[in-house]
């Protein structure tokens, strides 16, 4: 299905809209399987151990790696995965999200975002 006016009506009213089968099971299933690449790839050393906040009362930590996330592909960490600035989990399970800018650097999330659907 693709993006039409009832939807654009149920995104101004609600802020959202859910596009029944925008991707493919294939395409999902790219999707999934490169996230589990780059998890595997994931080096905490390499990245600060900056958490993601996701209660209603947190804050966002707006430092410098949040602000430079918009251009490449950041891990951000689930808060009970650092103590004292190390990981206390697996890497897989330590990452909240990868953001904000995998849409700009991975070429397979770029294809699907700047598609013409």
């Amino acid at each position: 299905m693709s993006f039409n006016s009832q939807h654009l009506d149920t995104f101004a009213r609600d802020g959202c809209a859910v596009v029944e089968n925008f991707l493919s099971i294939s395409e999902v299933h790219d999707l999934r399987e490169r996230i589990h690449e780059l998890l595997a790839e994931f080096e905490p050393t390499e990245h600060p151990t900056v958490t993601f906040p996701t209660s209603p009362n947190s804050q966002v930590i707006s430092d410098q790696y949040f602000f430079d996330s918009s251009i490449k592909a950041s891990y951000f960490l689930e808060q009970h995965a650092v103590h004292e600035g190390k990981l206390t989990v697996d890497p897989s399970k330590a990452v909240n999200k990868i953001g904000h800018g995998i849409h700009i650097v991975e070429p397979l999330f770029k294809e699907l975002t700047h598609s013409d659907r």
